[in-house]
């Protein structure tokens, strides 16, 4: 077929098309204004040492220090990573599940942001609180049988919380994008089927 012959399958059908466009739009925001409040809470946190060497070769000591801690923050965000962790935080709280798209990403290599989803505001901080605890029962945990006063601790921030949304906009062109792919192949198909139905 022709560009012509499908500009004018589509002049045919436009009010299919427009009224797919609509219902698609409409859906989406109803969705979202329906649904249940959602919050992402972040904070970061920092690796640090419960003491430091005294050496005399001070560079290489920070060089291989910095390399320690980089691999160490890598721990980290698998240990967040993992659905036993999650779950253990949820337990914690006596709520399975408790959040959703719990995530760490490594900053740099003694900074970690860690971020999580919730429907609860009052339990986001809560939340945090407990995962940085249970991150540092872990780093702990790897330092029973050594007992190295130069072994890794953890510091947080306070926790920021925040209502997630996509915003109006970004939702709207987002959800038109969706209904004009969607038109085009319910214009399409409405077209191939007249065409059969009047062989």
């Amino acid at each position: 077929m022709e560009l012509k012959e499908y500009f004018l399958i589509f002049k045919k059908h436009i009010y299919l098309f427009l009224i797919t466009i609509l219902l698609i739009v409409a859906t989406t925001f109803a969705f979202v204004f329906w649904r249940p409040a959602q919050y992402e809470t972040s904070m970061l946190i920092n690796v640090s040492r419960i003491g430091s060497q005294q050496t005399q070769a001070y560079q290489f000591d920070e060089f291989y220090r910095l390399q320690a801690d980089e691999r160490f923050a890598e721990t980290i965000v698998r240990w967040i990573a993992s659905p036993r962790f999650q779950e253990d935080v949820c337990s914690e709280l006596g709520k399975v599940p408790c959040f959703f798209d719990l995530k760490g990403k490594r900053l740099s290599s003694q900074v970690i942001e860690v971020s999580f989803k919730s429907f609860s505001k009052e339990n986001s901080t809560p939340l945090a609180k407990i995962v940085f605890t249970k991150l540092n029962q872990e780093t702990a945990r790897l330092n029973e049988q050594q007992k190295s006063f130069t072994w890794f601790k953890l510091m947080d921030t306070e926790p920021v919380t925040r209502e997630s949304n996509w915003g109006w906009k970004k939702l709207f062109f987002a959800s038109s994008a969706v209904g004009i792919f969607l038109g085009f192949w319910v214009v399409l198909g409405r077209h191939y089927w007249e065409k059969k139905k009047n062989k």
